[in-house]
Order: C-alpha cells, then structure tokens, then sequence
C-alpha cells in the first residue's frame, strides 16, 4: 500500500471514531432536560453577550421574569427572589404544585416548601393585569441539609407579597416578649424617676428635663403584611406598658405611634421595604415633635417646617439591611428612598468647644453606606466624614438655644443633622447606648449653666428590651 493510500484510510478511522465518539455523547444525554446539563463556565464578556441575547418582551404579553437569589432559609424551605414588571405576579410552578405571590416596587420574593423532596424542577412566570403571561424561567430548586434558620436579632422573615420583616418586629406585635410587672416598676423608678432627681439635685435650681421618644417599628404600618403565623397572643405590647409606664413617670414622654397614625396619609412613606429604619419623612416627624416642645422654653429652637426642605423619593437606590441579612441581591431588591435635604445651611456644629472636644460639622455625617443605598453606615466613614450613629460632638455657639444630651439608637440616623441643628451644645450617644451620664450633662451644658437642658432618649421599638431589663 502507498504512503498515500496509507494516510487516506488513517484519515478515514480517525473520522469514523470521532463520529463514534460524538453518537455516544449524545446518547449519555437522553431524556435529559436542559437543567441537568452541568453549567458552562462562561467568561464575563460571554455571559455579558448570554444577558444581551435574551428576546425582547412581544407585544401583550409581560416581561420574564429574572431569578437574582436563591436562598436555602432551612433545608427544604428555599426563598427565590429577583426582578419583575411592576405590579406582576409572580408564579413558581411544579409538575404538582404552584406559589403565587405578588409582586413590590419591581421584584417578588417567593418561598417554596421541598416537602420532603431533595430537589424540584420550578418553572418562574409572571403576569400583569390586561397581558398575556410570560415566558417562564425555569430554574431547580435543592435540599440544603446543612442550611439553618437563622436565631439572632438579624433574622429577616418573610411576610406577605415581599415584605420583609425581622423576627423580633413580628414578636413585639405578637406580643410574645412584654415584661413583667417587677421589670417595669424597676425601670420607672430605678432609671426613669431616679435620673430626673439625680439631674435636678445637680442642676441646683435650673430646670433640666428628660425626654423620652419611643419610635414604632414597621408592624405599625404594615401589620396586614406580616406573616399569616403571626397572631397577636395579647393586646399589650412591651411598646404599649413601657409607654403607660413612662405617661405615670416623671419624664416627659412623646407617643411617635400616635403621631405617626396622623401622618400615615400625607403622601411620603414612613418606612422602608427593604430596611428595618424609618424614613427620612418619619424621622421629620420625630424630630418636630421634639423641638416644638421644646420650643415652648425656648421658642428660638422652634423646628424647621416642611417647606424648609426638598423632599424626594424620586431617586431609586439598593435595598437596606433586611435584603443584605435576607441575603438577597440589593441591586434587585431596590428602594425609593425618602430624601429630605435642608434648604439652610448645616455647614456649622464644628466650633470650638470649650473642654476642647473634637467637635463635628454637621454637613460632613455620613449616614449610608453609600449615596446609592439606603442601609444605614455601621463601619468607618469616608474620609473626613463621620458615621452618624458614633459618639458626635457639636457646637454651634447660639447661646439662645439649648444644650442637649441625646441618647439613641439607628432609628435616630434620619434626623440627628437637622436635630443637633436646633442646639447651642450637643451630645450624641454612640448608639445602642441608653445610661445617662451624670458627668457628662455638666460637660456638655452651656455656659453658665450646671447642667444641660434637656437629656433626650430616643429608642425604636426593636430595642425596647434595651430599657427593660
């Protein structure tokens, strides 16, 4: 045989077996579907290219649906979230069963029970009211055994059509946690009524005052909304004794749960949906309540009206702390922000003090993480701003105005700016902390004064346990 005819038929055998080889490829794949096929490890321009090729939307019918977030919230039960046309709602469909939710402010948040099974075969779809339903998006679902429900105070709950909620929001509504009535006696009159007498003892004559805010938590707002297993074991709440507690006590006591039931209309959100915090319109709110009784010693504190502010919710931003502890994709779970910016001027608060304190202006506080979401900062701050929820020092050398102690908690981010703004000297608690410092309300008094005029304590709801204890 010539070395011609040699390598021909070489040629030959070698495409016959890779043709062999391939038959034998696709036969391993029969009765397959498209889910059991392991995942190419696209590179991120392909996957780029993946994302743009996907079809447009055809006339009458709605968007499909993405999936962002898949999450194992237990072994069997799996929450699956992502991006949807506004006002959709949203299907996971199975050979043998479905769960409709609908959707909020442009996604869905589903949870599906695996009843027993290792995995599930969903197919996702929505539908909008006067369109046809979407294409599906098919995705599989899988037991997770080494998932665990999370136990701390960070555990986010789903309620009903994507709201979220942490577990001790859903237990203060329930009323599951309200103290005894030994644990209140001890805090009116061990905390409460004791500081008042130690500050007027201190003050020698001049009148100083405690006030004591007590902020609702979202059950407020949203208790048509919290999960169907939250039902209500008793009609008092820890929220509703420590606030007969502190109406009996000596301080004076401001209910933000009345005054926010008067607002619940005006037009602006008093909650997030994707974070535990109020608003800036709701911490407005606070904040006015404080300085118009205020005010009524010192009526140059009076607080800034309405029309002092531009108020917006036009800018869209990432979801808050319930997405980042629900582990969901905060670029999905998005929020319209309430923005309340001061027309005057907040460029001041950084003079010198006169025990030499380091001072902050109260234009440079960082209150996000970033401009683009809504999650409060808990970390550093950028460079030369500082975190709002630190220990902060302001001085704006008004000797009109008051002087002021303010204990809080994050609730008090919103405000705290345009608060300390109405102050002559003031001092922000770290937050979380709540004990009054006798030391301290001389220090920060103003001149001539023992004392400052007013200790503030300004708690949320979720942290009532803080004050009980």
């Amino acid at each position: 045989m010539s070395s011609f005819k040699r390598y021909t038929f070489a040629a030959m055998l070698t495409a016959l077996l890779l043709v062999s080889v391939l038959l034998t490829s696709c036969v391993s794949f029969s009765g397959s579907t498209i889910d059991d096929i392991p995942p190419l490890d696209f590179s991120k321009d392909a996957v780029d290219e993946k994302e743009e090729s996907e079809p447009p939307t055809e006339e009458g019918y709605t968007a499909r649906p993405t999936v962002t977030a898949i999450v194992n919230t237990s072994p069997e039960i799996v929450v699956i979230s992502g991006a949807c046309e506004e006002g959709a709602v949203v299907t996971a469909t199975s050979p043998v069963d479905s769960v409709s939710v609908n959707s909020l402010n442009g996604y869905y948040i589903l949870e599906y029970d695996l009843d027993g099974r290792d995995s599930r075969s969903l197919s996702i779809t929505a539908k909008v009211d006067g369109k046809e339903e979407s294409t599906p998006r098919d995705i599989t679902v899988k037991r997770d055994a080494m998932a665990e429900t999370r136990t701390d105070e960070f555990e986010v709950v789903l309620g009903k059509d994507g709201y979220l909620f942490f577990r001790e929001t859903v237990e203060n509504y329930c009323g599951t946690n309200i103290a005894t009535v030994s644990k209140i006696d001890k805090f009116v009159n061990d905390t409460v009524n004791a500081q008042i007498t130690a500050l007027e003892n201190r003050a020698g004559g001049m009148e100083v005052e405690i006030i004591y805010v007590l902020i609702p938590n979202a059950s407020f707002e949203y208790s048509e909304y919290l999960p169907e297993s939250a039902e209500k074991g008793t009609y008092n709440t820890l929220y509703d004794q420590v606030s007969e507690a502190l109406t009996k006590s000596n301080a004076t006591f401001i209910n933000m749960r009345d005054v926010f039931g008067q607002h619940k209309d005006d037009g602006y959100t008093l909650y997030n949906k994707t974070d535990s915090h109020i608003t800036d319109y709701a911490g407005f709110l606070v904040y006015t309540e404080i300085m118009n009784h205020i005010a009524e010693r010192f009526p140059e504190a009076a607080p800034h009206a309405l029309e002092n502010f531009n108020v917006s919710e036009e800018k869209v931003v990432a979801g808050g702390n319930l997405a980042v502890y629900g582990q969901f994709d905060t670029d999905t779970l998005t929020e319209k922000r309430v923005t309340l910016s001061p027309k005057f001027s907040l460029d001041m608060g950084d003079s010198a003090h006169r025990l030499k304190l380091t001072t902050t202006n109260l234009s440079k506080i960082q209150k996000f993480t970033s401009e683009d979401s809504c999650e409060i900062i808990s970390g550093d701050a950028n460079e030369g701003m500082s975190s709002v929820l630190s220990r902060l020092y302001f001085c704006t050398e008004r000797p009109e105005l008051p002087s002021a102690m303010i204990y809080r908690d994050d609730s008090s981010a919103m405000f705290v700016d345009y608060l300390a703004e109405r102050f002559n000297n003031s001092m922000m608690a770290v937050s979380g902390d709540y004990v009054v410092n006798l030391t301290d309300a001389g220090r920060h008094a103003s001149a001539g004064k023992s004392v400052v005029d007013y200790v503030i304590v300004i708690v949320d709801e979720n942290n009532l346990d803080q004050l009980v204890k």
